[in-house]
């Protein structure tokens, strides 16, 4: 019997698995006959068998759109055992716990998963049985991940609180990022800790972007091999605002067009895989919707005049305008000219006017005058009288202090299950 022999579960479990290639067969046949009674890991000597490992990897595969390499189907195979022993300690320190799953749990998780997937009630078991794959497989998987948020929400959630200079360090990014918009985002997380396993968990993450991005559904994959908390919602983070993330996170984020998937990301403790699956206007006002109030000087010029005569008019708006600055010394020019063109324009939409106005007068501030802006018949110059910027609502404090929350909880949950593989006894067949 050893300790501490997770930390190098990938470069262990390659080597042991190496010769299980042979492991996925037909169902029934007689690798899934003799599976029942070999043996992959054993942990704190309640035992995981290769049937175990066999039906999980069906489970995993019936979401990938393509047969994997070998290579592949090893990394595979190290990373779903790695699954499948943390979901044994899970269950067993709930067990300590006296927290149970109840059978109406994993029936609302399946109703949960049929409804993320537009299927009729009782349409999941049976894709399950087509794909060859026995459905205790994903109940044992459900009971897990059931019985970790309730070990999770007992023993750490009233352990975590969120201070409110931590919500004004994330509305201060917010407000920064203003007009960026807001984000539909699910997630993947590999935990990593050892630089040894860290190398093969970044080489698995490339590997799992590649299937993804060939069409292996996101939420199927989140559910069966995520590491975070929204695994059991498919890896669903649901809207955050651009700058509520993490920086590194929201950085990725940010480059993405919607249905893309990131590369992986790497954070201190292992890597994350974000999809952005809808992007929204944000909390920043909406240009489009600014009104000004203008004014204009209008020197005008018969239609096909020659080059000079258009270059000399523009010189005498410009002339005209000069360095004034105030709307009331704007208007005393206006008076004393004697043209019709000239004066109160009203109050315009920005999203409204024509791209040549609107690129001359959106950066002025109330009192500047604006570059000429050339016409088929004249010149204008404008001056903003008046700016009126729609009434931008605060974002909500009480969702931010939840998104930290959340993700201070994700990381207290790894840190848990973390000392739960060091002292657990793993011993690999």
């Amino acid at each position: 019997m050893r300790r501490n022999l997770l930390i190098a579960v990938l470069v262990l479990a390659l080597g042991a698995l190496g010769g299980a290639m042979g492991l996925i067969s037909a169902p029934g046949g007689p690798a899934a006959a003799q599976g029942v009674q070999r043996i992959a890991a054993i942990v704190n000597d309640e035992v995981i068998s290769r049937y175990d490992l066999e039906q999980r990897l069906r489970l995993l595969l019936s979401t990938s759109p393509t047969r994997p390499t070998p290579e592949i189907m090893r990394r595979m195979q190290a990373q779903v055992l790695q699954s499948l022993i943390e979901e044994r300690l899970q269950l067993q320190e709930a067990s300590r716990l006296n927290i149970g799953v109840d059978d109406s749990e994993i029936q609302d998780a399946i109703r949960y998963i049929e409804n993320q997937n537009g299927m009729a009630e009782g349409g999941l078991p049976e894709k399950l049985r087509q794909g060859g794959t026995n459905l205790d497989a994903l109940v044992a998987q459900l009971e897990a991940q059931i019985a970790w948020s309730k070990v999770v929400g007992q023993r750490i959630r009233p352990r975590v609180s969120v201070g409110q200079e931590e919500v004004e360090t994330v509305l201060a990014r917010i407000r920064a990022n203003a007009g960026r918009g807001e984000n539909l985002v699910s997630e993947i997380f590999l935990s990593a800790e050892g630089v040894v396993q860290k190398e093969e968990i970044r080489r698995s993450a490339v590997e799992l972007v590649a299937q993804l991005r060939r069409g292996a559904p996101f939420s199927d994959v989140a559910r069966q091999i995520s590491q975070g908390l929204s695994a059991p919602q498919g890896g669903d983070r649901g809207w955050v605002e651009a700058g509520e993330l993490a920086p590194e996170l929201d950085a990725v984020l940010a480059k993405l067009n919607v249905g893309q998937i990131s590369d992986p990301v790497e954070i201190v403790d292992g890597f994350y895989i974000l999809h952005l699956r809808e992007r929204r206007g944000g909390t920043g006002a909406d240009a489009s919707q600014i009104r000004v109030s203008l004014k204009q000087i209008f020197v005008g010029f018969p239609r096909g005049s020659a080059e000079n005569v258009v270059a000399a008019r523009i010189e005498a708006a410009r002339s005209l305008a000069g360095d004034v600055r105030g709307c009331a010394n704007f208007q005393a020019i206006i008076d004393d000219l004697d043209s019709e063109q000239s004066g109160d324009v009203g109050t315009i939409v920005m999203g409204e006017t024509p791209e040549s106005l609107r690129a001359a007068i959106s950066a002025l501030k109330v009192g500047e005058v604006s570059p000429p802006v050339l016409g088929p018949n004249g010149v204008r110059v404008f001056m903003v009288c008046d700016r009126q910027v729609p009434q931008v609502e605060e974002p909500d404090r009480a969702t931010i202090e939840n998104n930290i929350g959340q993700t201070r909880l994700s990381m207290l949950s790894r840190r848990y299950l973390r000392d739960l593989r060091r002292d657990a006894v793993v011993e690999y067949r």
